[in-house]
């Protein structure tokens, strides 16, 4: 992931999903999964969170998938 300039805006609701980011990530094995709208922010809160806490951030993409040919890979 490339560094670069995030311009935000934290309001209240943003600032405590914020710090609940941030103490499950210092969970031993934490990790969630942001729900929500589209636009509402998740990836920028978790970018931000992740940097706070010195992490690399990542994603996993879903897709559609054949199941046959999914477990044939393995």
């Amino acid at each position: 992931m490339t560094k670069q300039k995030m311009d935000l805006v934290l309001f209240n609701a943003a600032i405590s999903n914020l710090s609940r980011i941030c103490r499950v990530l210092t969970m031993p094995s934490g990790h969630g999964v942001m729900v929500g709208n589209g636009g509402s922010g998740r990836k920028s809160l978790i970018v931000l969170a992740t940097f706070i806490m010195g992490m690399k951030p990542f994603s996993v993409e879903l897709k559609k998938i054949n199941k046959e040919d999914f477990f044939c890979q393995w």
